[in-house]
C-alpha cells in the first residue's frame, strides 16, 4: 500500500469539498484531511518497519504512531534538511557543503492542535450547545479546513520525505543467530537502551561504552534446577519469566514450574501464653 499516494488522493477529495459552495460538504472536507494525516502518519512508520513493534500494528490513532515513533528516534516529526561534502580528514565536517534537499514533516504539534479538532465536525453538537441556540460556524470551519489543507499540501510537496538516517548498534542474537539492529544515540549518551529480537523475542541492555559503541547483554538469568540432589543451571530468558511457564531439567529430567508462594516466619517475640494447670 502506497499511503502517501493515498493521502493525496484524501487532500484532492478535501479540496474539492473545501471549495464547494455547499456548506455541508466541509465535514466531508474534514473526514478526508483527517484520513491523510492517518495515511502520512503510516507512510512515516513504514519508513521504521524494522524497529515498529508488531504489537502496535492495530493502534491506527496518528498521535498514538508518532508518539511510538518519536520513542524510536525523538527527532522523527522534524523538518530536516541534508547536505554532503567530503571530509578534508577523517572525523572533521567538510568546509564546502552541498544541499541535497529538505525534509517537510507532519508533526506532532500539527496533529495536537488540528487533527482533533476536524474530528468535532463529523459530530452533531452537545445537548447544551443545541440548548442555547447554538449553530455550527461554516465560514470558520472553511478557514480552518483550508489552513490544514496548506499544511498537509506542503508536507505531500516535500522533495525529500521518509529520511530515517540514524546510527545503529547490531549483533546476531545469542538465542537463534538472526541479526538484530537498534538505534542509538547519534550522541554519546549514559543511559541503558532496551532491544528486542524480531524473531525469538529475545531482549538485550545496550550498555553505552562512549565513542558510539555498546556492549549487548542479555536478559536472561542461571535458575537453579528445584532438585535439590541435582541443582543444574538452565540460563532463563526474561521473556520465559510467568507464571506456569516450566523448562526440564536436562540433567535429571525433572520439571520445573514458576509458581507464586508465601513464606512465613514467626516472628522471634512472638508471645506464648503458659499453660495453666
Amino acid at each position: 500500500m502506497n499511503f502517501r499516494n493515498l493521502a493525496r488522493k484524501h487532500l484532492q477529495a478535501a479540496k474539492k469539498q473545501i471549495d464547494s459552495p455547499d456548506d455541508s460538504n466541509l465535514r466531508y472536507a474534514a473526514l478526508d484531511l483527517r484520513m491523510a494525516m492517518e495515511a502520512i502518519v503510516y507512510d512515516r512508520a513504514l519508513s521504521f518497519k524494522d524497529e515498529f513493534p508488531e504489537r502496535e500494528y492495530d493502534t491506527w490513532q496518528p498521535k498514538k504512531i508518532m508518539t511510538i515513533l518519536i520513542e524510536i528516534e525523538p527527532t522523527t516529526d522534524k523538518d530536516s534538511s541534508i547536505a554532503m561534502g567530503i571530509e578534508e580528514s577523517t572525523g572533521k565536517p567538510s568546509q564546502e557543503m552541498k544541499h541535497i534537499g529538505s525534509e517537510k514533516v507532519l508533526s506532532m504539534k500539527i496533529l495536537k492542535d488540528h487533527y482533533d479538532r476536524l474530528g468535532n465536525y463529523l459530530h452533531m453538537m452537545n445537548l447544551r450547545s443545541f440548548q442555547r441556540n447554538k449553530t455550527t460556524d461554516f465560514e470558520r470551519m472553511r478557514v480552518r479546513c483550508s489552513e490544514i489543507y496548506l499544511m498537509i499540501d506542503s508536507v505531500l510537496a516535500s522533495p525529500l520525505f521518509n529520511c530515517t538516517l540514524g546510527t545503529f548498534s547490531h549483533i546476531d542474537c545469542f538465542e537463534c543467530d538472526k541479526p538484530i539492529r537498534k538505534r542509538v544515540p547519534s550522541i554519546d549518551d549514559d543511559l541503558e537502551i532496551e532491544a528486542e529480537c524480531k524473531n525469538c523475542k529475545a531482549s538485550y541492555n545496550l550498555e553505552p561504552q562512549g565513542n558510539g559503541n555498546y556492549v549487548w547483554h542479555a536478559n536472561r538469568q542461571n535458575i537453579i534446577c528445584g532438585n535439590e540432589s541435582c541443582k543444574q543451571l538452565i540460563p532463563i530468558w526474561q521473556r520465559e519469566v510467568g507464571l506456569g511457564k516450566f523448562w526440564v531439567c536436562k540433567s535429571c529430567g525433572g520439571k520445573n514450574t514458576i509458581t507464586y508462594g508465601v513464606a512465613f516466619e514467626p516472628s522471634p517475640n512472638t508471645y506464648e501464653p503458659s499453660s495453666r494447670q
